[in-house]
């Protein structure tokens, strides 16, 4: 008698268990089409505003009948705002990336790239890049400054990467290390 009994409570915490995922489950994908449908709408927002007065319905047409539009319409459509707009969404998408990769990595829901100091050695790049003649280098300063910027950024978490493995440092020496990198420049 107790093992039917035991049988029809574990079979009763697996649905309720089952249940609650499939809930769980739900709540996220709710979540996730409306932060879609909330980008798309930020996006067609930031593409129809701007000094042109370009509005809706100019960049719904462009989407669908670019013809319709004058060339002046269709530069401004399709070589500023449209290429800015995605390249905002693709740029916000990297930094949430990075972040949640930063705060996860080192267990600290306020972390940042500048708690390990790779914004400050970013931020020492750019100075640099700024600071010195690079003309004899065969690239515009358009490319010159963001290449600077992640090149000393990137020698920043390597020197952070190697240091805590070669000391077989904890994640509190780490960031320690990163926050003492921070305060060099």
């Amino acid at each position: 008698m107790k093992s039917a009994t035991l049988s029809v409570d574990e079979n009763h915490q697996t649905t309720s268990l089952s249940q609650r995922y499939r809930r769980f489950v739900i709540k996220r994908i709710l979540l996730l089409s409306m932060m879609a449908i909330a980008l798309v709408i930020a996006w067609v927002i930031d593409t129809s505003t701007g000094p042109s007065q370009i509005g809706l319905n100019h960049i719904f047409s462009a989407l669908f009948e670019p013809e319709v539009l004058d060339p002046v319409q269709q530069v401004i459509i399709f070589d500023v705002r449209i290429p800015y707009a995605l390249m905002a969404i693709v740029v916000g998408a990297a930094l949430g990336l990075a972040g949640a990769e930063m705060q996860t990595s080192l267990n600290n829901p306020l972390a940042s790239p500048f708690t390990l100091g790779i914004g400050a050695a970013a931020t020492l790049g750019a100075a640099v890049a700024i600071l010195f003649d690079w003309s004899w280098l065969p690239f515009r300063f358009d490319y010159i400054l963001p290449l600077f910027a992640f090149a000393f950024a990137l020698l920043a978490s390597l020197l952070v990467v190697v240091l805590s493995r070669s000391q077989g440092a904890s994640v509190n020496t780490v960031i320690l290390f990163g926050i003492s990198l921070f305060f060099c420049p």
